[in-house]
């Protein structure tokens, strides 16, 4: 065995706690870095928000181990759904377009280029009518449930539809991973490892498709 001695970047995680009209709401374990895009989608994967309009304010304490949120009781829009937890009209994602994701995919984000121990999610979008891909935001993190809230927190904080995106992970998709996406609406989820069995069941009730294994020349589609 070949052992190496040499000096490297490690990642830092903390843990936070998730402080909502001042009771402690829960805790999370993450990097500190993007903290209010993780509050954000952490209450609306846990279903404590269906709107980026409830949310008053995010302070982010992370020396504090801390995140402070206001929400604003608002009451429902004339027509809009009960809550996050509805399907979206199906949209097809190609074998094709999955080779595309991957190779932006595969492009080393910074926090892993540096220290080789992070997650990642892709928010990809259908362009306007011309068949292209519109790759929106890139979430890093220690831990893959934290990147997938901090990834949907931004799309909520800057008003982005996910009914019409993909998400794609690094890490393997659990029932834990696929209720997150199915909460904020996402039309697909993507990961480069296995599914689960409850995952698969769960993506088949909200209509979003579900690859796994994805690589640069196949991709396992379990919900066709």
């Amino acid at each position: 065995m070949n052992v190496e001695n040499k000096s490297l970047q490690l990642i830092h995680e903390i843990i936070i706690d998730i402080v909502i009209q001042g009771v402690p709401s829960g805790s999370v374990s993450c990097t500190p870095q993007d903290l209010e895009c993780l509050a954000a989608g952490w209450m609306l994967t846990e279903g404590r928000i269906r709107s980026a309009r409830q949310i008053g304010r995010i302070d982010a304490h992370p020396e504090e181990g801390r995140l402070d949120i206001e929400l604003i009781d608002e009451p429902h829009a004339p027509g809009e759904p009960e809550g996050t937890e509805f399907g979206p009209d199906e949209i097809e994602w190609t074998q094709e377009e999955l080779r595309d994701v991957y190779r932006e995919f595969a492009v080393d984000p910074p926090l892993w280029k540096a220290t080789g121990a992070a997650h990642s999610c892709l928010i990809v979008r259908h362009g306007e009518g011309d068949g292209t891909l519109e790759f929106l935001y890139r979430s890093e993190d220690a831990g893959r449930h934290s990147t997938l809230d901090k990834a949907i927190g931004w799309a909520l904080l800057n008003h982005v539809d996910l009914h019409d995106c993909l998400l794609m992970t690094s890490g393997r998709i659990s029932t834990r991973m696929a209720e997150k996406a199915r909460r904020a609406g996402a039309s697909g989820l993507a990961g480069k490892g296995t599914v689960t069995a409850e995952a698969v069941e769960i993506a088949r009730d909200a209509k979003m498709t579900l690859f796994g294994f994805v690589k640069a020349n196949r991709a396992v589609c379990f919900t066709k």
